[in-house]
């Protein structure tokens, strides 16, 4: 199940899009543009293909 697409802490998110941990937090919660996560516990997670989207998207619109 998880296999394919693994869950990712907000550490591991900020280190691959060379943000801070507090930039994640940010745009998982309230900033714009919104980074999709998954809160479990009180713990936010976040799955790996959402985040590679995410970084398409915003690759998308930088080259409109």
């Amino acid at each position: 199940m998880l296999g394919d697409d693994p869950l990712v802490t907000a550490e591991q998110v900020a280190a691959a899009l060379g943000m801070s941990k507090g930039w994640v937090y940010a745009h998982a919660t309230k900033a714009t543009p919104r980074l999709p996560s998954i809160k479990i516990g009180g713990a936010l997670r976040f799955r790996k293909s959402k985040v590679e989207e995410f970084i398409l998207n915003l690759e998308r619109e930088a080259a409109k």
